[in-house]
């Protein structure tokens, strides 16, 4: 876990994006320049939303 002085790393940042924006069975990621200073990337999700009751 990142101390509160440190920033999230690319993965975090992109496990955040998918969590808040694909709460669905899966999601498609797409990584541009993985492990490089520019890296970028976007989320799709896919299937049902998960419901509850």
């Amino acid at each position: 876990m990142p101390s509160q002085n440190s920033l999230p790393s690319f993965d975090e940042e992109l496990c955040g994006l998918v969590l808040d924006t694909a709460p669905r069975q899966f999601a498609v990621v797409q990584v541009y320049d993985a492990g490089g200073q520019d890296a970028d990337g976007w989320v799709a999700p896919g299937g049902s939303p998960t419901t509850t009751g």
